[in-house]
């Protein structure tokens, strides 16, 4: 990022580039286990992933559940999942019209791009002939939060990934994430309190919870969600990426059979 602000500012452009970072999704525990026809017995046979051997010729690094889980902290779990450690992300803009040096806690999401970057262009997607008989881009410019002409343009989104899924609305988060990992029910949190999403405030604030499942229902019919059938699982077996003996495989079993905390 430090050459690309460096050549900007060589050719005198970086008075009029808008640099924007995000990042992906958080740190993801999946080994190659996930995939169908793999197996423990072809990655070791075909691989090493002794960590000494880390990043050089032949060797495949896997973070596994429990440090993409750390490297996530202090939010929940890791990618594939909707709870925070799966789905936030920085952004770090800078441009013309940008003030330097503010942090703004405004909600945003991936959708918000299209139309912001057009908003830079001066293309409105409503009203512009390339976008005649076409779907409209979803979401909303960020420009008016980036220039602090306002202190918001969302109120909430909906996710949904493998099953999964969440909403956010505001701070208030309600979210569905399947067994194991999850309880396969509605929990809600709030992130300003707990971003770790450790409270569940679902027994406690019914009446908010129903309001944020029909909001989230509002998500599915606006968006033709279609949930997969029969529901996806994932097998903690299938993020662990070492040897695993006869003892080793029958906890994988046990785990697998017991109702999630």
């Amino acid at each position: 990022i430090g050459r690309v602000i460096d050549h900007l500012k060589s050719t005198d452009e970086l008075g009029n580039t808008y640099v924007i970072f995000f990042s992906d999704n958080g740190a993801s525990a999946a080994s190659p286990l996930v995939y169908s026809g793999s197996s423990i017995e072809w990655l070791l046979d075909n691989w090493s992933i002794d960590p000494a051997n880390y990043g050089t010729k032949g060797s495949y690094t896997v973070m596994g559940g429990e440090w993409a889980s750390t490297s996530n902290s202090p939010f929940r779990l890791f990618k594939a999942q909707v709870a925070e450690g799966g789905i936030r992300s920085p952004l770090i803009v800078k441009g013309p019209s940008i003030p330097a040096g503010t942090y703004n806690k405004a909600l945003a999401h991936v959708s918000d791009f299209v139309p912001t970057l057009l908003d830079i262009a001066g293309i409105n997607s409503q009203t512009d002939a390339m976008y005649e008989g076409k779907i409209k881009p979803q979401g909303s410019s960020l420009m008016p939060v980036w220039t602090q002409q306002a202190s918001k343009v969302r109120d909430w989104f909906g996710t949904e990934l493998l099953g999964n899924r969440g909403l956010r609305h505001g701070n208030m988060k309600i979210s569905w994430i399947t067994k194991p990992l999850g309880n396969g029910t509605w929990e809600l949190y709030d992130l300003a309190k707990d971003p770790g999403e450790v409270n569940d405030l679902a027994a406690e604030k019914p009446e908010l919870l129903a309001d944020m499942i029909s909001l989230y229902d509002e998500y599915v019919r606006s968006n033709d969600v279609i949930f997969p059938e029969p529901p996806v699982r994932l097998s903690l077996r299938r993020i662990y990426n070492k040897p695993c003996n006869w003892w080793c495989e029958f906890r994988f079993k046990v785990i697998g059979v017991l109702p999630a905390s």
